[in-house]
């Protein structure tokens, strides 16, 4: 052979070589991006027409069928394959209408919720999180759901009380049943690391590692324990109180932070029928966006009142309202409204909480 022809075969092979390690390389890389990635969303689609609600909030997860929807509650999620509302909680289930409802209770009790009930039967066993769990027919009161029994069970698990609560109407199907109860799985919930920063001389701190957040507020102050829904404060005078509330995610429907504040903390009038406009006073709304002391981007909100008594204007309260956005999973921000009969000495309460108020950091 010539030393030319043989030149040119060297050069073939090694072109051939190197064309063969570049395709096992790139067949590596692919492998690797087939892997199954960690789940992030709250919903993430699923193979076999199943779909997954997972909560890092109330840790745990779910598949359910993709002819259901997921609906985010104030105390965990409702999937159904209707279209399920708040607005008719009462709906009557048809024949294969199915509402499978989880619910997160962070205390534990001594006996079911559904214990009381007159007539229980067992319903089935499922494996619920590598274990099995009794799941029971329970005889309903409720006329307006059709009187239909449902389905009940309840785990205990990490300091929380885990309890589903299935109406299924005349549905004799419990294929669904079976499978989204059997996919549920415990999952870490979110954790947060307490504030740094030292607290003042004359003050204490209300700390939150579950929601995420602390503030500092005056010793002479009385806080109950933190309610989500509904927490008074009082602030060291026999007239002077602040309410502290946590507002859900799923009613944050404009998603524009600030639109939703006003929407939550704006007046609510009673007055219904001819004339009503007499009854509900009227209200003027100022927002502004600053930084408290620490950092934080706080969204002021002052609201005045005006009163009307048989067509005369009486009186006028001017009230601040202060609020943050949150990051957590369940609730999208805090609001620190005033309350007791002292507008004035109120709005200093208010804002001196929001000037004290912080955001933690993840573990």
């Amino acid at each position: 052979m010539k030393r030319g022809s043989i030149h040119i075969l060297l050069v073939f092979i090694l072109f051939v070589s190197l064309v063969v390690l570049i395709l096992l390389g790139t067949t590596g890389n692919l492998s690797k991006l087939w892997q199954k990635q960690p789940e992030t969303n709250t919903v993430t689609s699923l193979k076999s027409q199943q779909n997954r609600y997972q909560s890092t909030y109330w840790g745990f997860g779910v598949n359910y069928p993709q002819s259901f929807k997921a609906i985010e509650t104030y105390d965990g999620v409702i999937l159904a394959n209707y279209g399920w509302s708040n607005n008719k909680p009462n709906y009557k289930l048809t024949m294969d209408d199915i509402e499978y409802k989880i619910s997160v209770v962070d205390q534990t009790f001594d006996k079911p919720w559904y214990s009381s009930r007159q007539k229980i039967e067992e319903y089935k066993k499922f494996l619920v999180n590598e274990k099995y769990i009794t799941f029971y027919e329970v005889a309903n009161p409720s006329p307006e759901r059709g009187a239909y029994p449902f389905i009940a069970a309840e785990i205990i698990h990490d300091g929380f009380t885990y309890r589903f609560h299935i109406e299924k109407g005349e549905s004799k199907s419990g294929e669904h049943i079976q499978k989204i109860s059997e996919s549920f799985k415990f999952i870490p919930k979110d954790e947060y690391l307490p504030p740094q920063n030292p607290i003042s001389n004359g003050m204490k701190r209300y700390l939150n590692t579950r929601w995420g957040f602390a503030f500092d507020y005056p010793e002479s102050w009385n806080i109950e324990d933190f309610d989500p829904i509904y927490t008074v404060v009082d602030a060291g005078g026999r007239y002077t109180h602040l309410t502290i509330q946590l507002l859900p995610r799923y009613l944050s429907l404009s998603g524009d932070f600030l639109e939703d504040i006003k929407k939550e903390t704006s007046l609510q009038c009673a007055a219904d029928g001819p004339g009503s406009s007499i009854y509900c006073p009227e209200e003027e709304i100022k927002t502004r966006i600053t930084k408290n002391v620490l950092g934080m981007d706080e969204y002021i909100i002052e609201r005045k009142k005006i009163f009307e008594t048989n067509n005369v204007i009486t009186t006028s309260i001017d009230e601040v309202v202060v609020a943050f956005p949150l990051s957590i999973q369940q609730y999208y921000a805090i609001i620190f409204s005033p309350l007791g009969l002292s507008p004035s000495d109120d709005n200093e309460a208010v804002l001196e909480v929001g000037n004290n108020f912080q955001k933690l950091q993840k573990k």
